[in-house]
């Protein structure tokens, strides 16, 4: 399963969205960070959650994405 989640505050309400493509969840991350992205305080991930365990796949906080590196990055 992969949950992509869009905060507009550290520590506020969660928006979320549930797919089972990684693609899917990875369209609305670039989605989301080309309508509220250019917030500073706008956090938006994408996370995998299989066999009880939760990743980050992507985030983007602070105005640019800080997971994965930069060289890895899903949105490009």
């Amino acid at each position: 399963m992969f949950r992509t989640t869009l905060q507009f505050i550290p520590g506020g309400p969660v928006v979320t969205g549930e797919w089972t493509e990684d693609a899917t969840a990875r369209k609305a991350w670039r989605d989301w960070i080309g309508l509220y992205g250019s917030d500073e305080k706008v956090t938006v991930r994408v996370i995998e959650t299989a066999d009880g365990l939760t990743t980050d796949i992507a985030v983007w906080e602070h105005g640019r994405v800080t997971w994965p590196p930069e060289d890895s990055s899903p949105a490009t």
